[in-house]
């Protein structure tokens, strides 16, 4: 199947890229090594990523992870921003980032991470501004830029998705960096409680304790989930029969596969990519709206953002 794999061009001293669209149908892509972060100006636009599908409305925010297929469409006017940063450009190395999972949603913000959603979409517009003015101080920027990676990691990691509790152990999730960086790169072999508990330094019985009381809620589960991110990939992207790419992501044959996906996605194998061809014969349409039309757009979003903002602060009681 012709999924786009979209190669984001950076600027050697900045690692990250703006656009402001309207869309109305997008093709399916992702990106090798890219976050996307889109940020929904306007009207409203669906989306359609991994095993997600929802929708964001004006002044809400989605993030993707890199190599996650989604596409984006819409029937009513929008204007959105999409915002990617370089993962290999970071001050944290990619060999880091890859093992993180990040899930920033306006429409899954607990009240302690408000304030922090709200920082998210202030450096959001400051370096778009910068992006498309072209008025950027590279080390500024390159600060700011990572001071959006850090805050995306401390408050919007998969490790807080079911967290309503303010108080963030460091310690814990850390932890769960190792425990997905250990699942990741032996998702493909048989991997039990047992292996994963001594490569943590952890004991069998904790282990399982700990990951009960994060998003993916069982060892089982947690894995069915990684592998099945990564069967999507294969099944819309190479010619595989299901028996092949169960095999490829440690499955012990199709049938586990099949069941494992539909739990997920809701769809079969087969229907997820019946699905994706269908969109596919549909003709894409969307129009990237110029430099300057993009600037003048986002000087305007920066002085309404912060005069509700202020408003907001003044009076409590009216919501933003």
């Amino acid at each position: 199947m012709d999924i786009k794999h979209i190669e984001i061009t950076y600027h050697e001293t900045t690692p990250f890229h703006a656009e402001l669209c309207r869309i109305e149908k997008m093709a399916p892509h992702y990106h090798d090594t890219s976050l996307e972060l889109l940020f929904c100006l306007e009207g409203e636009v669906n989306y359609v990523a991994g095993a997600q599908r929802g929708v964001i409305t004006e002044g809400q925010v989605f993030s993707i992870d890199f190599e996650v297929i989604h596409y984006l469409y819409s029937d009513v006017p929008n204007t959105v921003l999409i915002f990617h940063l370089d993962l290999t450009g970071m001050n944290r190395p990619w060999e880091e980032l890859q093992y993180f999972l990040l899930a920033c949603e306006s429409t899954h913000c607990y009240p302690y991470q408000i304030s922090s959603m709200n920082k998210v979409k202030d450096l959001m517009l400051a370096l778009s501004l910068e992006y498309f003015t072209g008025c950027s101080h590279p080390e500024e920027s390159r600060a700011t830029a990572n001071a959006l990676m850090e805050l995306l990691i401390r408050h919007f990691n998969y490790y807080n998705y079911y967290n309503p509790d303010d108080y963030m152990d460091e310690e814990l999730q850390e932890r769960f960096y190792h425990i997905l960086r250990y699942c990741f790169d032996h998702y493909t072999k048989k991997i039990t409680l047992s292996d994963l508990a001594e490569a943590v330094h952890i004991s069998k019985n904790y282990l399982s304790q700990y990951i009960r009381n994060t998003s993916f809620v069982s060892f089982t589960f947690m894995l069915k989930v990684l592998r099945c991110y990564k069967a999507e990939r294969l099944l819309l992207t190479t010619r595989m029969s299901n028996a092949e790419i169960a095999f490829a992501c440690g499955f012990s044959d199709s049938k586990y596969l099949y069941s494992a996906f539909e739990s997920i996605w809701g769809y079969s194998p087969y229907s997820h990519r019946k699905s994706y061809r269908a969109y596919m014969r549909q003709q894409e349409s969307s129009q990237k709206l110029s430099t300057e039309e993009a600037a003048a757009q986002i000087r305007g979003q920066i002085i309404d953002w912060h005069m509700n903002k202020n408003m907001f602060e003044e009076n409590p009681k009216i919501a933003l």
